[in-house]
């Protein structure tokens, strides 16, 4: 009888732990998913100030999003294309265009310790044709500070970066939760503006894990 119990306050003790780690899972996906959602609308926002104005491209054509072959993606458009990493999902809510604003890939690890993604943005519209990518980065910088209840600190002055043999002006920064004043995780931006549309990379990350995000920017090539 003595071991029965025994038994089951270990079986017990091993559901708490898995709970625990659940709820943990669950907060950091959460977390992530809420600096996604920031960082798009601070970019769509800052960048169109009268969504109701005619479209005006004068270079390019409509937003167009890559498609999946198996683990293999590609973007005919912007000759973007690779390989799923090795512990890698794809998330379901991928290849949308929502008029001016289009996801082309989100994928994650599955620990949940890099998030990755690719967005365009339609700059033809409203006052901003001339708009560069640190004009970009700018805004949205200034959107996301906004923020009330996450605290986010940018490195300054912004970097150049390379990916898939094209130029990118990259920031760097932090995000904290004003609840708790430790870190919680990293994220970097980068823009390149491609015809009358922005690209951007955004990358959240923990700290040990900078070099997951390097490798896999690194490894995107193209088509053309």
């Amino acid at each position: 009888m003595s071991d029965k119990r025994e038994e089951n306050r270990s079986k017990n003790g091993s559901n708490a732990k898995g709970g625990a780690k659940s709820a943990a899972r669950r907060s950091f996906t959460k977390t992530v998913a809420v600096l996604l959602v920031l960082c798009n609308i601070a970019m769509i926002t800052g960048c169109f100030l009268n969504p109701h104005m005619p479209i005006s491209r004068v270079i390019g054509s409509p937003l167009v999003t890559g498609k999946w072959d198996g683990e293999t993606f590609t973007n005919e458009w912007t000759g973007i294309t690779f390989d799923l990493p090795t512990g890698f999902t794809v998330s379901d809510d991928n290849s949308t265009v929502r008029g001016y604003y289009a996801e082309d890939f989100m994928i994650f690890s599955k620990d949940l310790e890099v998030v990755i993604s690719l967005t365009y943005h339609d700059v033809t519209r409203g006052d901003k044709l001339d708009h560069t990518a640190e004009d970009y980065l700018d805004i949205t910088r200034q959107q996301l500070q906004e923020s009330p209840t996450k605290t986010y600190s940018f490195r300054e002055p912004y970097e150049n970066a390379t990916i898939a043999e094209w130029d990118y002006v990259l920031v760097r920064g932090e995000l904290f939760n004003n609840d708790d004043p430790t870190k919680v995780f990293s994220v970097d931006g980068y823009a390149h503006r491609f015809v009358g549309t922005m690209m951007v990379f955004i990358a959240v990350y923990r700290d040990d894990s900078k070099d997951i995000v390097r490798d896999f920017l690194g490894s995107l090539e193209r088509t053309w």
